[in-house]
């Protein structure tokens, strides 16, 4: 499954009437609505009338024509030229006699073409919103104003020569418009002035030489002064203001190289008439527009200096901005809240990213300075957007000099040139107190700024306890609670002498869009509990308990018909204990309820009977509050449709409610007396004239039931229907007249199983068009099974899930350089980035990545009731950086968003808007209180969430960590001295977790178990962040004096080693040479243990020398007589202190290696985490995208390796992919290379793939310069979408944090091109070729007969090429019926068998790509691994079962790889049966086997597979008993699907 492309699914969308208002303005003419839902727009920002012809191939009767005059603003719809005909592309040019320019087309929703004979005039295509296309006719240089007041513009063709004179003033006007147009609207707040004097434009309309730029106001470069190879003009500007000059004339300059750039921003200060300056900020881009155009094209962005936004929800800050230069005065300025003010500050043409502008903030004229921070323009210039922080610092600002606490503001740099002040967290109080009440928030007894209901928090509100006060008229405080800001939602009780109050705080985000992009938090002070009448007549309600009815009518409470009221109940103490006990009763009645218990368990529908009738209270938990509800009838209801029957039914409850006596034909309700007690009751099945027929018990209503009463022909039931429980009773007349009464009916069999091998996700960008993420699960089993009882049961497993990073530049265990290895080990060199981003770490077939066993049963109630559930989840690796991560983020932004991009002018979204809060702050929760629906009710008794283990690679920069608090970033970035944090295999283990039952809302639930499993992860923090940056200062000496030791250790064994292999050759025994080769290269000491096992080991086969003295002799003798027992003597003698050296000198050795290795573990350069996150591989390279605008095709292995070996920038654009055969293989040996043709609209090229590359150890590098200057220049590939691609390649970040496939250049290097318009003819002989001669006279031939292609392919190929030649004019193919058939499973036929490099299948997904392997493991099995172990017994000398004390896990027999129980040991069996199993009594759950169990044999094993050790732990095994070796193990194996 792909997810590609998230314009496409919101294209479906049509723009709301505010978009439309807001960001589109409307062309005249035409109605309204129209113009809204307009697919195709053209907007002429030229001074030419530019006439359009419409391509299609489905039009019959002319291709339509619309001529364009120049419109500004007023866009024109193309959807009556477009959607009736098909079109499918448009050609342009001047007028009506003009020459035509070359189609553009309408499919890619990108593209340039320049008008023939119009002096540089382009049409460009684009897609500013999902919903539409816009058509752009202008220049191809642009300036786009961003302040916040019009400039004055001037163009000069020369930068001394006099202005460019407009024709008129309306000329003028056409030529610019609305930067929303392009999806650049300004942000949604509102810009306060910061000029004492108004903007005027009076007269300027009449200054020929003058244009004016409004706010947001895009305009086209005349192209009289920006015409030629390389377009460039010279401008002017000031702001259209009194008393002010224009700044000198500057150059705007296209980009002459082919490459996007967006360098350094420059200062042009416009000069007053005093003296002073004013200055502005101006970034210009240059790109290289879409093809097929490909024309340089640059913009200019006009910008103030600094940009202040207030994101608070109330009041003014003040900012005080100081100037570069010392002796410049400071400039003091205010904000309004949820405002912003543009600032235009002196600024010298050399600033540089080093200068600085100290600025500080209060929150009031009357409040007290902040700390000065030291705003560097480098970090200015490195903001994109409001969603990005670059930089953050915390202030403590405070409304009063004395008496007021500080609120914690952030001041961010989001933007370019732009600085927030935000505050994270706000209160809004809701609550409804008396009038000579009022509540106040302090800090360390201090107010907090407050305003209006809206409190800001103090900076550490999270850590440090803020209070809330209970306050009469003059003051006093009455009662007091302390609080901490909650993450979700928390409780809080103010106990005065008279009453408690009961409140809760809720926490949400606040819209991001309504706080300038900030991320703010809002908890909601408000009442706990609030009561609700929904009946029809008044009611009464009181406090329930066992005093209720010795109050009388004491505390009573009339609540009429539709009013919600507060209500406060005493405090146990323990917030979560707490429980509300009400009563109620209709108003004027005499009866009151039982006791209605609030709590969250008792969430859902209770039905009550008061003294016959019946009413329902429905209680709601939203996290932490309630709400309790009134009203008449219930949910329960006595359906009686036995018409047939003429049976009647009456219905009485176990807790003593009046009979319900339902007659044929009538529906009612029904209750209990008590809320949580049983749900049974007594149906009596009754005559009509009252005579009993039978009476059934039914033990609970909410349990789907079906009941069978055969001599009346008649079926009970208890089911759900909508939002009613029903106790039905029906005629049934199928059931026979001897059937038991009574018995209960069968329920559904049903059981539903699902197999799938693997299921994979593919995560593709549009902007660069390339593949981000690769998901893959394997081996899934689910399986759905509903019994006769109406029990589900659900299991699932998953074998393995992994994901990749497909972006260029990372490596995995196949492609990663062995030659760092050893520098990386020792910390020498940074680590590469791994491609396998997230794994589950299980062995073979021992646990799976996750499992899930489920138990349901099936009620006639909303509650989801689970006896029984298990999780068991495997452990994970774990690898973050910002590469992958910006990446993804910027992907899910334009998923999310509706436009694509992330648009402040869209308010709401995510979270609570700010006018809400501001309106309702303060008000009663009461005011605009609407009654919460009752959530889905969630019934567990016994939940089992297994241990959770992870093991974590981290290197993110401190920006890109939103959610760490400024203390906490502050504190990183001082300990680790950088801005990064970095864990480096930090291991996090979450312990195994059993739920008790529990009942509440899914919601709740769900939270309070997150909140568990976070308070686990942050109690782990401190072990976390002892593998992370933090301590790197303190690590540092211990790291580099590991490292030394390492060297010295490593030296030291390295030089030791080489000894025993020198004793070994002197031993002149072959066998034992042979075998001790084997031994010391199987060796795997990871620590100072393992190091001591394997020294006993070698020192046990260095005595082994001595016993074959005598073993050796008596061989010799029974194969050769006396001369073999003489000769086994002699050797055997001869060696035995050779071997004996060589086993003291490998002891050495083997200690040596285990000091090392442990020093490497402690300083975290070589670990077992490591190294198994080393050695993983993907799952599968990068898949190919066709065509410029990124098209998917079914994946596959060849295309992938196409791509990698070929890289982006020659495989851009690629339409079609055709392999071809290999100049080796009619030679009769396999062949190292194989041809591939990459066909595109315009050209094709040819080049030879190295086969088998990507089984071979490391990667090759990346092109060189010249290389890429070389593809640059001849293929021409760069478009605007991937115009920066050659700046990759060359070391820039253009494209983003990931780069692009590189290629290998010695596969680049013999990249052939050939352009379709120099084919003049096209022969496709019977001899498997096929010739071009071409319109020089040149002749070309392209063979076939290795490619292997289908007789339908073949024919499409042709045929495409054939056409190419016909349509001399244009010289583009189409390659879509050629893509079509290649996807089809004949698409390639079987060719001769001496043809190796040819495909041997018919698949096209598998046959022309299997030459290109990947050496990983057929996907689909799982291999069962299982280990027998036995000790030997030193008094019988037998093998047997292991069964000392220290023996536990190993006396099952059965073990797995680490020597522990097998986890996956039949169910049912005790210790002593599973001891006599002669095979492994072990299977997969959910996985049938597809072969017998298997013994591992081979030559390091003994004949019956068993393999020999002196410990348990030791890391070398032998194929024979030695003298010291007291244990063995053998490996059994079962492959299971």
């Amino acid at each position: 499954a792909t997810w590609y492309v998230p314009f496409f699914l919101d294209g479906f969308r049509l723009p709301t009437a505010s978009e439309g208002s807001s960001e589109e303005p409307q062309g005249h003419g035409v109605d309204e609505g129209c113009q809204r839902v307009a697919k195709y727009r053209v907007v002429n920002l030229s001074q030419e009338d530019i006439e359009l012809t419409f391509i299609s191939t489905y039009s019959f009767g002319g291709s339509p024509k619309v001529t364009i005059p120049p419109t500004g603003s007023e866009w024109r719809s193309l959807d009556e030229y477009i959607l009736p005909t098909f079109a499918d592309s448009l050609v342009a040019r001047l007028g009506s006699g003009g020459t035509p320019s070359t189609p553009l087309s309408l499919e890619r929703g990108v593209g340039v073409i320049e008008v023939p004979a119009s002096n540089g005039l382009l049409a460009q295509l684009m897609t500013p919103h999902p919903s539409h296309q816009l058509l752009v006719l202008g220049s191809s240089l642009h300036v786009h104003n961003e302040t916040d007041l019009p400039i004055v513009l001037r163009f000069h063709k020369q930068q001394t020569a006099a202005a460019h004179n407009f024709s008129d003033a309306k000329s003028k006007a056409l030529m610019q418009c609305d930067a929303a147009l392009f999806g650049h609207s300004p942000p949604s707040c509102e810009a306060e002035s910061s000029w004492t004097q108004s903007a005027s434009v009076e007269g300027l309309e009449d200054d020929a030489s003058c244009m004016v730029l409004p706010p947001n106001g895009w305009c086209a470069v005349p192209t009289a002064v920006c015409a030629g190879p390389t377009p460039g003009t010279f401008v002017s500007f000031r702001p259209a203001l009194s008393a002010i000059g224009f700044c000198k004339p500057f150059e705007i300059l296209a980009s002459s190289d082919g490459r996007s750039s967006a360098g350094a921003p420059e200062f042009r200060s416009c000069m007053r008439s005093n003296g002073s300056s004013v200055t502005f900020v101006c970034d210009r881009s240059a790109e290289i527009a879409a093809a097929p155009a490909r024309v340089p094209m640059a913009t200019l962005i006009v910008r103030p200096t600094l940009t202040l936004m207030n994101a608070l929800p109330f009041g003014e800050i003040f900012v005080e901005v100081g100037p570069q230069q010392p002796q410049q005065p400071r400039e003091e300025v205010s904000v309004s809240a949820l405002k912003r003010r543009n600032l235009y500050l002196p600024c010298s043409s050399g600033t540089s990213g080093a200068d600085s502008f100290p600025v500080r903030a209060k929150l009031s004229q009357a409040g007290v300075w902040s700390e000065q921070v030291g705003v560097k323009m480098n970090d200015l210039w490195r903001a994109k957007g409001v969603s990005e922080v670059v930089y953050q610092q915390e202030l403590e600002l405070s409304s009063h000099p004395t008496g007021a606490a500080a609120a914690g503001v952030n001041l961010v740099l989001v933007g370019r040139f732009a600085i927030r002040f935000e505050a994270p967290v706000w209160i809004s109080d809701r609550t409804n107190l008396p009038s000579n009440c009022r509540l106040e928030i302090r800090h360390q007894r201090q107010k907090l700024p407050s305003q209006a209901g809206i409190t800001l928090l103090p900076a550490r509100c999270v850590e440090e306890e803020s209070q809330l006060n209970l306050c009469n008229e003059g003051g006093d405080i009455l009662a007091s609670t302390s609080f901490r800001a909650p993450a979700g939602w928390s409780m809080l009780t103010l106990k005065t002498r008279e009453r408690h109050y009961q409140f809760c705080l809720n926490s949400v985000s606040v819209a991001a869009a309504d706080v300038m992009g900030a991320s703010c938090q809002v908890a909601t002070l408000r009442s706990r509990l609030i009561v609700t009448n929904l009946a029809e007549v008044p009611i009464e309600i009181r406090s329930g308990g066992p005093e209720a009815s010795m109050r009388g009518s004491a505390g009573t409470m009339t609540l009429e018909v539709g009013d919600s009221t507060e209500w406060h109940f005493p405090s146990k103490g323990d917030g979560l204990e707490d429980e509300a006990i009400l009563q109620f009763r209709a108003k004027g009645s005499y009866s009151w309820s039982n006791n209605i218990v609030c709590t969250d368990s008792m969430v859902g529908t209770s039905p009550f009977s008061i003294q016959g009738d019946i009413w329902t209270a429905d209680v709601a938990s939203v996290c932490g509050s309630w709400a309790i509800s009134f009203r008449q009838g219930a949910d329960y209801v006595v359906l009686n449709k036995a018409v047939r029957a003429k049976v009647k039914m009456q219905v009485n409850s176990e807790q003593g409610c009046p009979a319900v006596v339902v007659c044929p034909g009538e529906e009612k309700p029904y209750g209990w007396l008590h809320q949580n007690k049983s749900r049974a009751v007594t149906v009596t099945l009754m005559s009509a004239d009252g005579s009993t027929y039978r009476t059934q018990r039914i033990a609970n209503v909410q349990h789907t039931n079906h009941m069978s009463f055969g001599s009346l022909g008649v079926l009970l039931s208890c089911t759900r229907w909508r939002d009613k429980l029903v106790l039905q009773l029906e005629d049934h007349g199928a059931f026979d007249k001897g059937h038991a009464d009574g018995a209960e009916c069968e329920g559904s069999r049903l059981k539903v199983k699902l197999a799938l091998g693997k299921m994979g996700l593919s995560l593709v960008q549009e902007q660069p068009q390339r593949e981000l993420l690769y998901m893959q699960l394997q081996l899934i089993r689910a399986e759905f099974t509903q019994t006769e009882a109406d029990i589900q049961a659900f299991k699932a497993v998953v074998s393995e899930g992994q994901i990749d990073c497909q972006l260029a530049g990372r490596v995995d265990g196949r492609t990663r350089n062995k030659k760092l290895a050893e520098s990386q080990k020792l910390g020498l060199v940074e680590d590469e980035k791994p491609a396998v981003l997230f794994a589950n770490c299980a062995a073979e077939g021992s646990t799976p990545f996750l499992t899930c066993n489920m138990t349901r049963t099936s009620t006639s109630s909303r509650d989801l009731v689970i006896p029984v559930a298990k999780l068991q989840v495997d452990a994970m690796d774990i690898t973050v950086d910002d590469e992958w991560l910006l990446q993804f983020r910027s992907f899910l932004a334009q998923a999310r968003s509706m436009s694509g991009l992330q648009q402040l002018r869209h308010s709401g979204g995510d979270g609570v808007s700010v006018q809400y809060l501001r309106d309702t702050s303060g008000e009663s929760i009461l005011t605009d209180y609407k009654v919460p629906p009752i959530p889905s009710v969630i019934q567990i008794e016994k939940l089992t969430i297994s241990s959770l283990e992870l093991t974590v690679w981290c290197k993110l920069a401190l920006s890109s960590i939103n959610g760490l608090s400024p203390q906490l970033r502050t504190l990183i970035q001082v300990l680790s001295f950088k801005r990064t944090l970095e864990l480096d295999g930090a291991t996090i283990k979450l312990p195994e977790r059993i739920v008790p039952t529990h009942r509440g809302s899914v919601g709740d639930f769900c939270w309070s178990l997150g909140d568990a499993y976070l308070n686990s992860l942050l109690g782990q923090a401190l072990h976390v962040l002892g593998k992370s940056s933090l301590l790197t200062v303190p690590l540092a000496p211990v790291k580099l004096g590991g490292v030394g030791v390492n060297l010295i250790g490593g030296t030291l064994s390295a030089g030791v080693s080489e000894i025993p292999g020198l004793l070994d050759y002197i031993t002149l025994d072959k066998d034992y040479v042979k075998r001790a080769q084997e031994i010391r290269a199987q060796k795997k000491i990871s620590g100072i243990f393992e190091g001591f096992v394997e020294a006993g080991s070698s020192l046990s086969n260095g005595l082994g020398g001595v016993t074959d003295i005598f073993t050796k002799s008596i061989e010799g003798g029974k194969t050769g007589g006396f001369g073999g027992f003489a000769t086994g003597f002699g050797t055997s003698l001869f060696s035995a202190p050779t071997r004996l050296a060589s086993g003291v000198v490998g002891a050495v050795s083997d200690l040596g290696r285990g000091v090392t290795a442990q020093v490497t573990q402690f300083t975290g350069t070589d670990t077992v985490q490591m190294r198994r996150n080393q050695a993983r591989v993907r799952t599968r390279l990068p898949r190919l995208l066709y065509s410029d605008t990124g098209m998917v095709q079914p994946y596959s292995d060849f295309d992938a390796e196409v791509l990698r070996q070929v890289g982006f920038l020659a495989s851009f654009g690629v339409e079609a992919v055709v392999p071809l055969g290999s100049s080796d293989a009619r030679e009769g040996k396999p062949p190292d290379t194989r041809k591939v043709l990459l066909l595109f609209p315009e050209r094709l090229i040819q080049t030879e793939l190295r086969l088998g590359d990507s089984n071979k150890e490391g990667s090759f590098e990346p092109p060189t310069r010249s290389m890429i200057s070389h593809l640059n220049q001849g293929f021409d590939l760069l478009t605007s979408t991937g115009s920066a691609v050659g700046a990759v390649f060359t070391g820039s970040s253009a494209v983003g944090q990931g780069a692009l496939e590189p290629g290998d250049p010695e596969v680049i290097k013999k990249i052939q091109r050939f352009e379709f318009n120099e084919i003049l003819k096209v022969e496709a002989p019977t001899t498997g070729e096929l010739r071009f001669t071409t319109k020089s006279g040149g002749a070309r031939v392209i063979s076939l007969q290795q490619a292997g292609l289908g007789a339908a392919a073949r024919k499409q190929l042709v045929k495409t090429f054939q056409e190419v030649a016909a349509a001399d004019s244009t010289g583009r193919a189409d390659w879509g019926p050629l893509r079509r058939e290649l996807c089809k499973p004949e698409a390639f036929a079987e060719v001769s068998p001496s043809n190796s490099a040819a495909p041997s299948s018919s698949s096209h997904s598998t046959t022309h790509r299997s030459t290109v392997t990947l050496n990983r493991p057929a996907g689909g099995e799982r291999i069962l691994e299982v280990f027998e172990v036995e000790a030997k017994f030193i008094l019988t000398q037998s093998w047997d079962t292991p069964s000392l004390p220290t023996d536990y896990e190993v006396s099952w027999r059965w073990t797995d790889k680490t020597g522990v129980k097998h986890p996956n040991l039949q169910k049912g069996l005790s210790k002593s049966e599973v001891i006599k199993q002669k095979v492994p009594p072990c299977d997969l759950d959910m996985y049938q086997p597809t072969t017998p169990w298997e013994i591992e044999k081979s030559s390091k094993t003994d004949q019956d597979g068993w393999m020999y050790a002196v410990n348990w732990r030791s890391t070398t095994w032998n194929p024979s008993p030695g003298l010291f070796d007291a244990v063995r193990k053998r490996r059994w194996t079962r492959r299971y699907s």
